[in-house]
């Protein structure tokens, strides 16, 4: 599902989608049947994956902004109470 995800996006953001495009990478994914696909929801697919980069953007930003975790065998230094 995830590669299916990447293709669509790949194709409805940095290429001219249209309904046979769209279509080829469901096919290609599995999908049967009637697809039924229109213009508009060719336009709703792209809004959709636009939306989706900018939380994907917006998560990896976040993540980025955070430091790693420390190993568990990393020594951390406390304070040993004695004086």
């Amino acid at each position: 599902m995830a590669a299916r995800a990447v293709d669509l996006c790949v194709a409805l953001l940095h290429e001219q989608p249209s309904i046979e495009s769209v279509s080829r990478i469901l096919r290609d994914h599995g999908e049967t049947g009637d697809l039924d696909l229109g213009e508009a929801d060719v336009a709703a697919m792209r809004a959709a994956a636009t939306r989706l980069c900018e939380v994907r953007a917006a998560v990896h930003g976040l993540r980025r902004r955070q430091p790693a975790p420390l190993p568990e065998s990393s020594a951390v230094l406390r304070p040993s109470g004695r004086g």
